[in-house]
């Protein structure tokens, strides 16, 4: 970790400008030199092909030059135990044993015979905003969408009272609801019964609350009177609801908990089918493939909002939003509904688009069926899906225009000629 910090001290104090422009580097450290001022926390992640012996926690540091720090080492045995687990992704495990009292007090019900025991607990805000800070959209995985900003009532309504009545967040919030794999439960300091540590922790209800959590303890909030200003989190308290689910009965039980606990922001079933294999598949390989000419991509918005998301995560200044916008165009964006347009036209089913979008989406999802876990399209598959893609919006381009001969049902026409054309 020695070098890792070293770099980082030196880029923020402009080694750059003694650096040959040319060099492999350079473009590296001068980007973290112009993004010094955006920068919130640094991640410090160590790959080997060796394996740990033992991890010298003493010599890790909490601050670097006035950035907080995390530290993580991916060794040859964390890699091998992650490839034989067979999953798409490395669990969230957490440890609450070093909070005041600790851990989190709850109140815990077991459903013998059911798979699946519940605890209800209050997370501080503070917890919550520090977990969005180390694991940030890792934490919504299995949630149906997807932080949807400040611009809907609710959201603004949880800003507003995060800032202005931070000691009543507990009363007017509805809480969170999380899933996961284990819980260590036991006695905290006081002798109660609390939970100490989470593994495999996912909020499938409540993303919107934790990600305005974050954003208003970072001074981060987007409503304009508040610009700039950090709410007070040490007042914020949460109700969370923490059910542990047996791993068979997962993919089962969390799509119906997503379904009853989301209320708040109306959730269609296109959303509720985010986590299908077929989109997650489709979302993993649009991340690593570019168009023609290496110079963009195709943007696959799986959850709904996470363009939104992922931007304002990453354009925090001109010049990144203007690099953002130049690698994912807003023109090369795709949702769920878009899919099913392009691929039931495709397939001569030009009626079934002309349903509307759920009905649409619901009989395209039907014909795929279900997936193995950990399903990806070929590359050959995914370029057809651009293809169509690109088909399809070109037709839509050409009948626009054509508002005078076609003035009414303009996206039926645009599907029965794409399905003339396949």
């Amino acid at each position: 970790y020695g070098k890792l910090t070293r770099a980082f001290e030196k880029a923020i104090t402009g080694y750059h400008e003694e650096m040959e422009i040319g060099s492999d580097a350079y473009s590296m450290i001068y980007d973290i030199w112009n993004s010094r001022d955006g920068i919130d926390r640094i991640r410090l992640l160590l790959v080997t092909d060796g394996e740990v012996i033992q991890r010298k926690e003493k010599e890790r540091k909490e601050k670097i030059s006035g950035y907080t720090a995390t530290y993580e080492i991916w060794d040859i045995e964390r890699l091998r135990r992650f490839r034989s687990s067979g999953t798409s992704h490395e669990s969230i495990e957490i440890d609450l044993s070093h909070m005041h009292g600790g851990g989190v007090p709850c109140v815990h019900v077991i459903n013998e015979g059911l798979g699946y025991g519940t605890s209800a607990a209050v997370f501080p805000g503070q917890l919550l905003c520090d977990l969005y800070d180390d694991y940030g959209q890792r934490l919504l995985e299995l949630n149906v969408r997807s932080y949807l900003q400040a611009r809907g009532k609710v959201n603004s309504g949880i800003l507003e009272t995060l800032y202005e009545q931070p000691e009543r967040f507990l009363a007017y919030n509805n809480g969170i609801t999380i899933v996961a794999e284990e819980l260590d439960i036991g006695p905290l300091k006081n002798g109660s019964l609390g939970i100490k540590a989470i593994k495999g922790l996912q909020i499938v209800n409540g993303g919107q609350t934790t990600a305005s959590i974050h954003r208003a303890g970072k001074g981060k909030g987007s409503i304009a009177k508040f610009k700039g200003k950090k709410a007070d989190l040490s007042k914020v308290y949460v109700q969370a609801k923490v059910t542990v689910i047996d791993r068979e009965q997962f993919d089962t039980m969390v799509p119906l908990i997503s379904r009853y606990a989301n209320s708040q922001n109306k959730v269609s079933e296109v959303d509720l089918r985010a986590n299908h294999a077929y989109h997650v598949g489709v979302e993993r390989i649009s991340r690593r493939t570019w168009a023609p000419g290496e110079q963009s991509m195709w943007f696959y918005e799986r959850a709904r909002g996470s363009y939104q998301t992922k931007k304002s995560g990453e354009a925090t200044t001109p010049a990144r939003k203007k690099d953002f916008e130049n690698r994912y165009p807003p023109r090369q964006r795709f949702s769920k509904e878009d899919i099913a347009r392009y691929e039931n036209a495709w397939q001569e089913e030009p009626y079934m688009v002309s349903r509307g979008g759920q009905k649409n989406f619901a009989s395209f999802m039907s014909r795929i069926g279900e997936l193995e876990e950990g399903w990806s399209p070929t590359l050959e598959e995914y370029k057809k899906l651009i293809g169509k893609a690109i088909v399809y919006r070109q037709t839509q381009k050409a009948i626009l225009g054509l508002k005078a001969d076609i003035p009414a049902f303009r996206a039926n026409v645009v599907a029965y000629t794409v399905s003339a054309l396949a």
